[in-house]
């Protein structure tokens, strides 16, 4: 989870991708939860497509509110992609 704050952009989106195959695990759903806010919409958008292979209603509740104060539209589409993948719409 430390790569996950790691000063290389690179490391930090690979870390993400792992953190999102651990989600079942709360340690590393916070973890991903807390980077939503991150200032790189690169890393804010690989953290909502890391979600999208959690399950649950807390991480639907995450990518909603996403959806409703993102302005990058690449955020938003991952979003919406992993919205639908968590609700089998995919």
């Amino acid at each position: 989870m430390a790569l996950a704050g790691d000063s290389d952009k690179e490391v930090r989106v690979a870390a993400i991708k792992g953190l999102g195959k651990l989600s079942e695990n709360e340690d590393a759903l916070n973890t991903l939860v807390n980077m939503e806010e991150d200032s790189d919409a690169d890393i804010r958008e690989a953290v909502v497509t890391a979600l999208g292979d959690a399950t649950g209603s807390y991480v639907e509740t995450q990518l909603s509110y996403c959806l409703g104060h993102e302005k990058d539209p690449k955020v938003l589409e991952a979003a919406r992609n992993s919205l639908k993948k968590i609700r089998g719409e995919a």
